[in-house]
């Protein structure tokens, strides 16, 4: 059972909660003004389309030359009517960019080991809305996707209708925040958050068969999706300090993913590539994975950090 903490009255990042009569019954006029290409800061997603490629160019090199720009969601490299690589390729941001890095003189780049290469960069207009209607009022839409920033989230179980035992806390982090998104597209609920991971060997000695990655203290990012379909209620609980928290409970764990270093995520064969294929799925959080490799398989893990059976 996951609970939240954040500050009451937080807005969740992307709302469009707006009247639904201001927007145009016309379908060639359904984007509303602040969706337009001049104010693309209020977008969900951005595309950028790239041309000028070097025919040997892979997702990796595309990633690891705009990854700095902001966070990308999806690479496409694009193919001609004979299936050859026609040098372009689109870049899918969500949210969009701090600043607008296509505009002006053309964009140079170091794609491998090759010499630097001019990129042409142009910005592709929004294709659908990103809003949805509210289940409760036909008055109001809302943005596709929705997001609030948490102090921490708690692990647990209900050891009575009323009360809840918390069996991990994860702390949001100046580089690591906790995140929560609702997403109306793929309508689930989707949490982001940091975990510390203790050094597995008081001695700091790494452990036959395991690798030093395996054992040495480190923060990783972990995040559970909870599709709509396995979600009954929320509860929001007042806390001290004007804080509220948000309290789910379920019959049955959620799916638990690790992000991944993106650099070891691209297939070179590939056009393809999208931020899932960075979130490993996980059955186990515990201090030393490698361990679970010759152990017989059981319920009960060894040194486990949050217990995905149990809580």
């Amino acid at each position: 059972m996951p609970r939240f903490v954040t500050h009451r009255g937080t807005a969740p990042a992307g709302r469009n909660d707006v009247p639904a009569s201001s927007y145009s019954q016309n379908p060639a006029a359904i984007i509303p003004n602040s969706r337009r290409e001049s104010d693309w800061t209020s977008w969900v997603e951005l595309r950028v389309k790239i041309s000028g490629l070097p025919s040997q160019t892979t997702t990796k090199d595309i990633w690891s030359c705009f990854r700095n720009e902001g966070h990308i969601t999806r690479i496409e490299i694009m193919e001609d009517s004979a299936g050859t690589r026609d040098g372009k390729a689109r870049i899918t941001f969500s949210p969009p960019p701090r600043v607008p890095f296509w505009q002006g003189n053309d964009y140079c780049i170091a794609l491998g080991t090759a010499k630097k290469t001019t990129l042409r960069l142009e910005l592709e207009p929004q294709r659908r809305t990103f809003l949805h209607p509210s289940p409760v009022s036909t008055k109001r839409v809302y943005s596709e996707i929705m997001q609030l920033s948490a102090e921490s989230v708690d692990f647990g179980f209900m050891i009575d209708p009323l009360s809840m035992m918390v069996m991990h806390t994860s702390r949001a982090k100046a580089m690591r925040k906790i995140k929560f998104r609702l997403k109306m597209l793929y309508r689930s609920i989707e949490v982001e958050f940091p975990v510390y991971i203790p050094n597995s060997l008081p001695s700091g000695r790494a452990q036959l068969g395991s690798s030093v990655d395996d054992q040495r203290s480190r923060e990783e990012t972990f995040c559970f999706r909870i599709p709509f379909s396995q979600l009954k209620v929320i509860y929001e609980v007042p806390a001290k300090d004007n804080m509220i928290m948000l309290l789910i409970s379920l019959d049955t764990p959620p799916a638990y993913y690790r992000e991944l270093d993106g650099r070891d995520t691209h297939d070179s064969e590939s056009r393809y590539w999208t931020e899932d294929d960075a979130w490993y799925r996980q059955t186990d959080i515990v201090c030393s994975p490698a361990e679970l490799r010759t152990r017989p398989v059981a319920l009960r893990k060894p040194k486990p950090i949050i217990d995905i059976g149990r809580f």
